[in-house]
């Protein structure tokens, strides 16, 4: 006799993991202690990397806003000594400025490299 095919089945899976908030916070503050990385945490917790990053987003609030900098701009900028230079290098070219230096020329200089 032959064994039945079985069409149109799908594959038997086992049940899907859920952790506790407990869990997730707990996971996220041994990868900030700094003394192991967060594949390590992850592996010893026998879970996915890619887990352990989500939950710190959430945790941190990061829902994909990129970090940036701080940036100070001051428009006062002049250089002390005549031979004093400011230097751009944008890819294979390099702008120099020698001496003093009118920040807003600078600045009409940059916006037109953009």
């Amino acid at each position: 006799m032959q064994d039945p095919i079985i069409v149109n089945q799908a594959p038997i899976r086992p049940p899907r993991r859920t952790y506790t908030k407990e869990f997730k916070i707990d996971a996220v503050a041994q990868c900030e202690r700094g003394d192991r990385s967060l594949a390590q945490v992850a592996m010893d917790l026998k879970i996915n990397a890619n887990l352990v990053r989500r939950w710190q987003k959430e945790l941190n609030g990061d829902f994909g806003s990129t970090k940036l900098l701080p940036v100070k701009v001051s428009h006062s900028v002049q250089a002390l000594d005549p031979n004093d230079f400011i230097e751009i290098n944008i890819a294979a070219n390099t702008l120099k400025i020698v001496g003093t230096v009118d920040s807003q020329y600078v600045v009409q200089l940059v916006s037109s490299l953009r």
